[in-house]
């Protein structure tokens, strides 16, 4: 197996390229690949170099196809859309951006479990709204418009991460 820049991680992981994906599918096929190209299976040193090469795209596609958001990042990509950094075609509008502000300021303020668990209700319910709503989108090819809302995603996903770090906090205290 050769993997070129026309290659797809749904390619490699032989996955149909899709929002959703059969996990146990994707699971089975990673193993099957990695031993297939595992450099210990080999004894020459070039065909060590591409076994290693291989080894490392099928865990980079595993680790990215795995996790639906990364999933659906990566899709856009694939379609030349970019929604993270400099490149991006999808800034989000300066009232969502202070809607997040004021959400992290809530988060730092919370003095209690219950008050957390409310934010986190909410940034859940958030983050679900938009990834349905970049779902729809995408498959009716609106693509940019698609891409928005999975950058919303991305921050209510960063905005969950921090809940869970001061609920450990909260644990681990008690």
């Amino acid at each position: 197996m050769i993997i070129t820049d026309k290659h797809t991680y749904f390619d490699l992981l032989e996955m149909e390229n899709s929002l959703n994906i059969d996990l146990e599918k994707l699971e089975t096929n990673y193993l099957k690949i990695l031993n297939q190209f595992h450099p210990d299976r080999v004894k020459d040193l070039e065909q060590k170099v591409i076994a290693a090469s291989v080894s490392e795209a099928v865990n980079q596609g595993y680790k990215i196809l795995s996790n639906d958001l990364e999933r659906r990042k990566y899709i856009l990509k694939t379609r030349g859309v970019h929604i993270c950094g400099e490149e991006s075609v999808t800034k989000p509008a300066g009232q969502f951006l202070e809607e997040i502000f004021e959400i992290r300021a809530k988060i730092d303020e919370t003095k209690n479990l219950e008050q957390l668990e409310k934010i986190n209700e909410y940034a859940s319910a958030q983050y679900q709204k938009n990834i349905t709503l970049f779902d729809k989108l995408y498959l009716e090819e609106k693509i940019i418009d698609a891409g928005l809302y999975l950058n919303h995603a991305l921050f209510y996903s960063k905005i969950l991460e921090e809940i869970s770090n001061k609920k450990s906090n909260y644990h681990a205290n008690s």
